[in-house]
């Protein structure tokens, strides 16, 4: 048998030789799949040796489209087709073709399309293979050749399992009759003896790409030699005699990307001199979708440019940047260790204190850096909303915080606490989707347990938002849980929170959603108060993490905090709904107790500490929101625009940045340019780039919440606005009212700061030859004390003179010495 031998194509342009230093090389490729694989949303790849030419040219069109978007940018890519398309190709634009047609070829210079993309375009050529339909890679590569294209060295993504990388060391394993390792052997067309031996492979990919590896750098994985199956270890395991190269691209998510990016600039991760990688897989079927090429691919392909413009990445093809690798192993992981941060705030006992503690809180995660979730029940939103309406608008508007959603008694189908028995035996039928849907888009009566007729639940909260809380604690009774789940599903979220003594490992799922991740779940009130053995430390919580039952990486500690855990001896539902048998109507306005000021402290500072220990070991591990982890199951979805901060100091000067602005575009990370809107008081503010300025006076008396409504543009001409609120904090160093006097003196001193003529002065001396009495404003119930001095610089208490006040007017009368030197001053004891 002739053997046909494959001289491997590598376009050396693109990419510069190895420079000192960091270097990200961040590569864009374009599968085209085998027939299948559709959703409700984006069409089925067709079979394109049947398909009409009608559909043929429709994704011929596409691709063509996407690379004139590519060329326009000076963005090169790869185009990585399993055999489908290829065989379309053939079919219809080479003269051996059954339906060749070269009317076709006429807007790509009389070549097919495939050649036009390679010799006009300088598009590299990487086979992909699922492997199915008596296909493989080789058999891929050989249509390539047949098309007069010559394919790269580039595996264009391969298959990963429950178990790991398996089957990879088939591409350097498999032997001709000679015993030689001289490449793949096709398999359709094994009759024409060709063979492709790789030499470096990209990607890895799971079903529906939703738990694939995140690793960034080129390596040469090992493998025992004369095996073709290998251990995941041993896939990420540099061997410096390994006979082909791995090269990772870290996520799909552009988002993801850009938190890699900014981990790298600030030495969160430290350089290292290592040559990084990163990338972006686009699929062709995508590319058919009404509008895909026009608005999201644009915004897409912008936001790389922009990376690229601004020096933080080279783009460059998966062949180039192997061209361009010294041999060194650059290989980083993302961490096995994630670290979520959840507060359920559900207390209607206390709602000012429940108010307090989440304003402190929340100004941690921001101060930070930390994302975190929280979670609101029903009557939790009505109370915030009502007492304290600006930190709905700092909820809203912070880019730390992802809303999420809980059920909590008395609604009927909440678990353990609220019982269904009386809400059946009222209705005299079992609770149904109506039923749920009542409960989820009212608020409830807390006495009685029914919906009322205000808006509410999870429905006023995703108004309020503007979003649908993505993750919910469903907290279901098991009669329940699939019409419950079903109703959230429907509604917009994602993922349901589940407690259970088993770890919950990521990509797991109850009743069609995904359930939140939790190797440990870090309740932290059982520390708090004492148990015996609980958790301390985040070292310990994320050891039991590891060593949970069941639990398979990565490994998820999620840390939750309650309200009440802060201030009180007992949750507000479980001391007036448990147990789930206690007779209705409740009584709402029972209160749990409260605790000392010095355990409310304690309490707190641990979980501030807690904050800003995890933030500092960024370095070792991720710290992940529902929203992060939504997009490592491949559902991540545009973030909306927030701010940084949303409580800075008032007064700043002109031009000082406040915060810095995120989110927005049509999809997750896309880059996008801001602007303000004639709004609220955007005339106070400015913009630069991604920075919110101050422009105008921020006074903390006049009006400390501010709104504002910034409007983006992504690179796809999208357009879209966002209301955000911003919280002046008071400065108390400063004199507001010009009467000689700081607002935190004048707090201690009980007069207004903003008043001139409310000041804290001896308005009177009368003197005799052997008296002075002084008379001052005074507040009742405050204690002053006298002092004096003959230098003005060190100062004696008088004996005696400490005297409380009972009205407005205070005098004390002192002996003097005639003919001594005297200064007095009267002091406010705290």
């Amino acid at each position: 048998m002739k053997t046909l031998a494959l001289t491997l194509f590598l376009a050396l342009t693109g990419v510069p030789a190895m420079a000192q230093g960091q270097q990200v090389c961040f590569s864009i490729a374009v599968h085209s799949e085998e027939p299948g694989i559709g959703s409700a949303t984006v069409p089925a790849t067709p079979n394109f040796t049947t398909a009409s030419k009608t559909t043929y040219v429709q994704w011929r069109e596409a691709i063509l489209s996407f690379a004139q978007l590519c060329s326009s940018r000076g963005l090169p890519w790869s185009f990585q087709s399993d055999w489908n398309f290829l065989e379309g190709v053939r079919r219809y634009e080479t003269p051996s073709g059954a339906a060749y047609d070269a009317t076709l070829m006429s807007n790509t210079g009389d070549k097919n399309v495939v050649k036009y993309l390679s010799e006009n375009l300088g598009v590299t050529l990487d086979p992909h293979s699922h492997e199915g339909n008596g296909y493989n890679y080789a058999d891929v590569a050989w249509l390539l050749t047949q098309l007069g294209v010559a394919p790269t060295g580039v595996v264009g993504g391969h298959v990963y399992t429950g178990t790991g990388y398996q089957n990879w060391p088939k591409f350097v394993e498999d032997t001709d009759a000679n015993g030689l390792y001289d490449g793949l052997l096709c398999a359709k067309y094994s009759s024409t003896g060709y063979r492709w031996k790789p030499v470096v492979m990209m990607g890895g990919g799971t079903a529906s790409h939703a738990s694939d590896p995140h690793g960034s750098g080129i390596w040469r994985p090992s493998h025992a030699a004369g095996t073709t199956t290998a251990s995941a270890t041993q896939y990420f395991t540099h061997d410096p005699a390994g006979q082909i190269a791995a090269i990772g691209h870290w996520d799909q998510d552009l988002y993801a990307n850009d938190q890699f990016l900014r981990k790298l600039e600030n030495g969160v991760i430290p350089p290292a001199n290592k040559l990084w990688t990163l990338g972006r897989v686009f699929n062709h079927r995508d590319m058919v979708q009404l509008g895909f090429l026009t608005s999201i691919m644009p915004a897409q392909l912008d936001t790389i440019r922009r990376w690229r413009d601004a020096g933080r990445i080279t783009v460059a093809q998966f062949a180039n940047v192997y061209a361009a690798w010294t041999g060194t192993s650059s290989l980083f992981r993302r961490s096995d260790d994630n670290v979520g941060f959840s507060l359920n705030w559900q207390d209607f006992s206390y709602p000012d204190r429940s108010a307090a503690e989440l304003r402190t809180i929340l100004n941690q995660h921001e101060a930070q850096g930390v994302p975190v979730d929280v979670f609101f029940t029903t009557w939790q939103t009505d109370t915030i909303e009502t007492q304290a309406p600006e930190l709905i608008g700092r909820l809203q508007s912070s880019s730390r915080v992802t809303m999420g959603y809980h059920v909590r008694a008395p609604k009927p189908y909440a678990s353990d606490y609220g019982s269904t028995n009386w809400y059946t035996t009222l209705m005299g039928r079992a609770i149904n989707a109506s039923d749920i849907q009542n409960y989820e888009e009212h608020g409830i009566d807390l006495n009685s347990g029914l919906p009322t007729g205000n808006a509410g639940g999870y429905l006023k909260l995703s108004n309020l938002m503007g979003y649908a809380p993505r993750v919910v604690g469903a907290n279901a009774s098991t009669t329940t849980a699939s019409l419950v789940h079903s109703y959230f599903d429907t509604a917009g979220a994602a993922m349901v929170v589940e407690h259970r003594n088993a770890a919950i490992n990521l990509g797991e799922t109850r009743n069609g959603m995904y359930l939140r991740p939790e190797s440990y779940d870090w309740i932290l009130i059982e520390y708090l108060r004492g148990d015996s053995g609980a958790t301390s430390s985040l070292t310990d919580a994320l050891t039991r993490a590891h060593t949970a039952s069941n639990a398979t990486a990565p490994y998820f500690v999620g840390a939750k905090l309650h309200d009440n855990d802060v201030f009180a001896n007992q949750s507000a539902w479980t001391y007036i709904y448990q147990p789930a048998n206690r007779p209705r109507p409740y009584d709402s306005t029972a209160k749990a107790g409260l605790l000392a000021d010095s355990e409310i402290s304690r309490r707190r500072t641990f979980y501030l500490n807690l904050v800003a220990e995890t933030a500092s070991r960024q370095n070792e591990l991720n710290i992940v929101s529902a929203r992060d982890t939504l997009s490592l199951l491949a559902e991540e979805e545009a973030r909306p625009v927030g701010l940084s901060l949303t409580e800075v100091d008032e007064n700043q000067a002109m031009g000082a940045v406040l915060a810095e602005i995120s989110g927005g575009g049509v999809e997750s990370g896309v880059a996008c340019d801001y602007a303000l809107e004639s709004y609220g008081d955007g005339a106070a503010f400015s913009i630069s780039g991604s920075s919110l300025q101050v422009a105008g006076v921020l006074d903390y008396e006049t009006d400390r919440v501010k709104t504002l409504r910034v409007r983006w543009t992504d690179g796809g001409g999208n357009i879209g606005t966002r209301d955000l609120t911003l919280v002046l904090r008071n400065v108390t160093t400063d004199d507001d009212d010009g009467d000689g006097m700081t607002e935190a003196a004048e707090i201690i001193a009980g007069t207004n700061p903003l008043d001139a003529n409310s000041r804290f002065t001896v308005a009177n001396v009368q003197l005799t030859s052997t008296q002075v009495m002084l008379t001052w404003p005074s507040v009742s119930g405050k204690t002053y004390r006298i002092q004096w001095s003959n230098d003005l610089s060190s100062w004696s208490d008088v004996a005696d003179s400490d005297v409380t006040a009972t009205g407005s007017t205070t005098s004390r009368t002192m002996s003097v010495t005639p003919s001594e030197r005297q200064f007095y001053r009267v002091t406010i004891s705290l």
